[in-house]
């Protein structure tokens, strides 16, 4: 399976000095019939929508990612309200965290589900801080792992009332996706023309 997401949708991990004839198209590569997952079904509703997948095999790899997505945008700035997630950030070389997002040109969190079926990203009020997207810089980058992915929406607002059992579930729950389209029957999905990144990181061993 590693090897068939680095073939398919290694996006945008390329060396940035590369020339764009030596790039991978999306429109040249072909899913086999015999590898029908869930994971391949995400990632092709993903970058179908114009998010940018890159599968990771460690965080490790993750850093590097991120290090490529530094160099590739020239972002520096970033708001995010993930203490955590900071300190990952901030080995990839971005180091410039700012607490009012007007002053961000990235935004950068974590995420509830992966929705497997229209390629969309769960978040809440708690991944935004209570900003609504249209406040939140243009470009987002989203770290997720191999075991956030779900089906279907209703397994995702299964996982939530689960996970939040006991306790007052978030506000603002919803479907984030590229900027080419919404969420197919989603209604919560947000149409908002963001640039996504995920860093889809697998943890599975």
């Amino acid at each position: 399976m590693k090897g068939i997401f680095k073939k398919l949708f290694n996006l945008g991990s390329e060396d940035p000095s590369s020339s764009s004839k030596d790039k991978p198209s999306s429109k040249n590569t072909a899913k086999s019939p015999k590898e029908n997952s869930p994971e391949l079904e995400f990632a092709e509703n993903f970058t179908s929508s114009g998010g940018k997948f890159l599968y990771c095999e460690n965080v490790e790899d993750a850093i590097a990612n991120l290090q490529n997505i530094a160099m590739e945008t020239g972002l520096k700035a970033v708001y995010s309200p993930d203490d955590n997630l900071k300190s990952l950030i901030a080995k990839a070389g971005f180091r410039n965290f700012v607490d009012d997002c007007k002053n961000a040109d990235v935004f950068c969190s974590s995420c509830e589900y992966l929705v497997a079926y229209n390629g969309g990203i769960m978040v809440n009020a708690k991944h935004t801080r209570g900003k609504k997207l249209r406040e939140l810089p243009d470009v987002f980058i989203i770290l997720a792992y191999t075991d956030q992915l779900v089906n279907r929406l209703n397994d995702a607002l299964a996982g939530i009332r689960a996970r939040y059992a006991g306790s007052e579930i978030p506000s603002e729950i919803t479907t984030l996706h590229g900027p080419k389209k919404s969420g197919l029957d989603d209604p919560g999905a947000v149409a908002a023309a963001k640039e996504i990144y995920l860093l889809y990181v697998d943890r599975s061993e």
